[in-house]
């Protein structure tokens, strides 16, 4: 396998030979993608793989993994990895069989992976810094509940930790159950210099979750994550949200649903689970959001909270269609 650095965020190669069980490399088409908003892999090559345990200081990368009976990728207790440039899936048909599943795990890089026909793209639970998804590519995502996320961060906190860049392009209503929450930060936080930050992704469809969407920041708790410039079309139940903690933010967001029977509301914030709440911000978004009843519902709080700094938001823009789907982000580059 060729030796592959982490530059940047991580600084360990990895030289190790892949298990004796892989078969040889066989080439298979990826999705396809837009080319200058790149996302999943590099290569339409790769060498068959089963599941994958990581340790410390390993790079997986050039392998089309999969796994009939659990996740295809774990890691416990690790750090210093990469998982770069792999077709993940399908892998197992349990809420639990994620494409990667994480626990106690910090400096974790995750990028230019495409995934399909799973119950989700990443779970990472109870880890702490540098926890970084970034330039994949998701589809049938099949849940299911509560499962059913491109990335999922489940009381992960700290610094550095991000999810950019990402593409998930589901159907509606979604393959199996379909998604939840697209991207979900469940009891999460970052810290004030280094909020989780969430930006440059591009999320499509959802349903028939009642319950799922968007991106949603402080689900159950959790603070210091901002929702940054992302795009959103028919993504579910709402579009970008905030539902407890502090000092979170949806910013330059544009969002975008037609009517169905799942559809409720573009942006909210709503305090779901905690009182104590406050230091929010809605500022910069366009939002044209049609609900169930076939009615414009782009914005709602609840009003149970401080107040919200808001400004130059648009909501009920009518110039804003699902054709922001065909928008790029340069800032995404190709790396």
């Amino acid at each position: 396998m060729i030796e592959i650095c982490l530059t940047a965020l991580l600084t360990v190669c990895d030289q190790s030979a892949v298990e004796d069980s892989i078969e040889v490399p066989v080439a298979e088409p990826i999705p396809a993608v837009i080319t200058t908003n790149p996302a999943g892999p590099k290569t339409i090559t790769f060498i068959r793989s089963g599941p994958v345990v990581l340790r410390s200081g390993q790079t997986v990368s050039g392998r089309r993994i999969s796994n009939p009976h659990g996740a295809c990728i774990e890691g416990t207790g690790v750090s210093y990895v990469r998982i770069y440039n792999n077709r993940i899936g399908p892998c197992g048909p349990l809420a639990g069989d994620a494409g990667i599943s994480l626990d106690h795990v910090h400096d974790v890089l995750i990028d230019h992976n495409s995934f399909d026909d799973i119950s989700g793209a990443l779970l990472a639970s109870n880890s702490t810094n540098n926890i970084v998804f970034e330039h994949n590519y998701a589809t049938r995502i099949r849940g299911p509940f509560p499962r059913g996320q491109i990335a999922q961060f489940n009381h992960v906190v700290g610094s550095g930790n991000r999810i950019s860049c990402n593409i998930s392009d589901q159907t509606t209503p979604g393959y199996g159950d379909g998604t939840e929450d697209h991207i979900n930060t469940w009891l999460s936080s970052g810290t004030v210099a280094s909020p989780i930050l969430i930006k440059f992704n591009k999320l499509r469809g959802g349903g028939p979750s009642k319950s799922g969407g968007g991106i949603i920041a402080g689900d159950g708790g959790g603070s210091y994550i901002t929702i940054d410039t992302n795009i959103l079309v028919n993504p579910g139940q709402y579009g970008v949200a905030i539902a407890g903690g502090h000092d979170n933010k949806l910013l330059n967001n544009k969002v975008y649903s037609s009517s169905f029977a799942w559809s409720n509301v573009g942006a909210f914030v709503w305090i779901q689970n905690d009182s104590a709440s406050y230091g929010h911000e809605v500022s910069g978004n366009r939002v044209n959001w049609t609900n169930k009843i076939d009615q414009q519902n782009p914005w709602w709080t609840q009003g149970n909270t401080g107040p919200v700094t808001m400004s130059g938001n648009a909501f009920g823009d009518a110039s804003v269609g699902a054709d922001i789907w065909n928008e790029m982000f340069p800032q995404c580059g190709d790396d």
